[in-house]
Formats: structure tokens, C-alpha cells, sequence
């Protein structure tokens, strides 16, 4: 690739695809979704050699807080939910309350929801 820091190769998985170390003991694929919270196994495939398989997990967003924790019934505020692992900034997030949709919700950081 020319940067002098491995190789780049496109994957599926890793949509920006993949870094390999100059010493080949390290792979980092970049911009991975893992499209949920689960478990999915794992391989890593040079040329037609694969791996053994690891089983590879995510966890679900932890809530921390709600700011502000009561509001009027009109419901004409903003909320901010923080916690971790919301993913990255942008992402459009499903909150719900009371059991009910909220609409317009935005992930600004791996640990703010917002929803105004």
C-alpha cells in the first residue's frame, strides 16, 4: 500500500479493510460492523489456509445515565444517554420508552446517545 506499515487488502467483514503487521504477527481489520450484539465465529483466511476458528463476541450498549432523568409529559425536551459501547459517532440509534419509539436518535460518541 505504500505507507511502509503493512499490507491493505479489502474484506467484506472489514470494510475498510485489513492491516497486516510488517512482522505478520498482527492483523487489524478496520471498520468492522459486527452487525449486532452476539457471538460469531471467527477465521482468519491467507491465500487458500484458514485458521482455527475463535469464537468473536460483542456486547450489548451499556446505559449509564439519562440526562435529565425527568421530564414533563409534553415531552418537548432532549435527551442525552450515556454509557458505552453506542458505536460510532453518527450512527442512527433506536431508543425506546415506556415501550415506545423514539424518534430522531443519533449516536454522537461511543458513550452519548442524543435525542431531541
Amino acid at each position: 500500500d505504500g505507507d511502509g506499515d503493512g499490507d491493505d487488502v479489502g474484506t467484506p467483514a472489514c470494510r475498510l479493510g485489513v492491516r497486516v503487521a510488517r512482522d505478520d504477527a498482527e492483523i487489524e481489520c478496520l471498520g468492522f460492523e459486527p452487525g449486532g450484539v452476539g457471538c460469531a465465529m471467527l477465521s482468519v483466511y491467507v491465500g487458500r489456509r484458514r485458521s482455527a476458528t475463535y469464537e468473536f463476541c460483542t456486547a450489548p450498549p451499556l446505559v449509564e445515565r439519562v440526562e435529565p432523568a425527568r421530564g414533563d409529559t409534553d415531552g418537548a425536551y432532549a435527551l442525552r444517554v450515556l454509557g458505552d459501547d453506542f458505536g460510532p459517532a453518527g450512527t442512527p440509534a433506536e431508543v425506546t420508552i415506556g415501550g415506545r419509539p423514539a424518534s430522531a436518535c443519533t449516536v454522537r460518541s461511543q458513550t452519548e446517545v442524543h435525542y431531541a
